[in-house]
């Protein structure tokens, strides 16, 4: 079946590492993706998600946060 004239598609995948301390929980102001807005008052939001996580980016990881996370040793 083609949509909208493609009979196929291939898929491309972007991948990253994400280091943040080993001794304490992830929490988003360690990812790179995690950005602040500073208007009249401050929000930051998750760019992959744009779930707002004004409320709780210094202590954890969003509810969306699509991030794929190591196994402790």
């Amino acid at each position: 079946m083609d949509i909208n004239g493609v009979s196929h598609y291939k898929k491309a995948r972007y991948i990253t590492e994400i280091n943040y301390p080993a001794n304490i929980a992830m929490a988003c102001k360690y990812c790179p993706y995690c950005k602040g807005k500073y208007t009249s008052i401050h929000r930051v939001i998750c760019v992959k998600t744009y779930e707002d996580i004004t409320q709780t980016y210094e202590q954890r990881i969003g509810v969306d946060c699509p991030l794929e996370f190591e196994k402790e040793k």
